[in-house]
């Protein structure tokens, strides 16, 4: 998958990024553990319980980069492109925005691109 396509998911309702991530899971590209629970209808929200699970695969990716290609190289550039398709600009200092502002689909999708372009 290209940068560019991951940054498209960006673009997406909530509901939309969580149908993507529930796809890659079932493709096997995000861990076994990360199974987002449907509602009771059966479908995809954000609930309390995937809010809690894509932080946790936020954390878990950030660290997965982290320790292969250490935080410059491979962390920082991937959240530097996402800052810069949310934001638009440069104006914010990239490691305060990826700490301060940046939500878990934010920090998933630098992630992927880190570990996309290695």
């Amino acid at each position: 998958m290209t940068n560019e396509e991951l940054l498209k998911v960006l673009d997406m309702s909530e509901d939309e990024q969580l149908f993507f991530l529930n796809n890659l899971w079932q493709n096997r590209k995000l861990p076994e553990w990360f199974n987002l629970q449907p509602n009771i209808d059966g479908k995809l929200v954000m609930s309390d319980n995937n809010r809690r699970l894509l932080a946790d695969l936020a954390f878990r990716l950030r660290d997965e980069v982290f320790k292969e290609y250490g935080a410059i190289e491979g962390f920082h550039e991937g959240i530097y492109k996402v800052m810069m398709k949310v934001e638009g600009h440069d104006n914010w200092a990239t490691a305060y925005w990826g700490e301060c502002i940046a939500n878990p689909i934010h920090w998933i999708i630098a992630a992927l691109i880190a570990k996309g372009s290695k």
